[in-house]
């Protein structure tokens, strides 16, 4: 099977699965995949959407139905609101447009806006407007970046599987050394 054949038949599905969980390299490399026309670009952007409103909203009734629950259990999780509730009083909309787009706080911050008073219909609207954002930047990034590498590199399709694979190499290493450095209680560099 030919990474064309890979990508063109599990591509969507990586995508969808890698925005449910952290998925801005997932995007940006989704973006890149659409440059070199292994995906559609306007696919690409959709289904990043959907996957990552799919989470954002999971977690918000998470919050909003089991966070006080889950609070209770875990007390020490306390301190881990603080930082989104504060941000969350003092700029509602502007947070929830935004949260994706903090490194950290994307996947616990909806779950935080869930156990706060903001209104279903509030955290929709805004959620949806917000994962339009962040897909179409985080795909267009990606696409365009493959203009600049094309640029750079004039001929490109005899190492695309090696810079893909550096990409997704790179976006490891990052998630990796970031999860580390938090588990370890250091701050970390993003």
């Amino acid at each position: 099977m030919t990474l064309e054949n890979l990508i063109g038949n599990y591509g969507y599905y990586a995508l969808f699965i890698g925005t449910l969980l952290e998925g801005e390299t997932i995007m940006l490399i989704a973006g890149f995949m659409a440059h070199q026309s292994y995906l559609n670009i306007y696919l690409t952007i959709a289904v990043g959407f959907a996957g990552t409103l799919l989470c954002d909203q999971f977690l918000f009734f998470l919050g909003r139905f089991k966070g006080q629950a889950f609070l209770a259990k875990y007390p020490n999780w306390e301190n881990n609101v603080k930082k989104p509730e504060i941000l969350l009083k003092r700029h509602q909309n502007f947070f929830i447009l935004s949260f994706r787009f903090m490194y950290g706080l994307r996947t616990i911050a909806p779950f935080f806006i869930g156990l706060s008073q903001v209104s279903i219909t509030r955290f929709l609207l805004l959620n949806l407007l917000g994962g339009f954002i962040w897909a179409v930047c985080f795909a267009l990034i990606g696409y365009y970046s493959g203009y600049a590498l094309e640029n750079l590199l004039q001929d490109i399709k005899h190492i695309e599987l090696e810079i893909i694979s550096a990409i997704v190499l790179l976006g490891i290493i990052i998630w990796v050394v970031h999860f580390w450095r938090k588990r370890q209680g250091k701050r970390s560099f993003f």
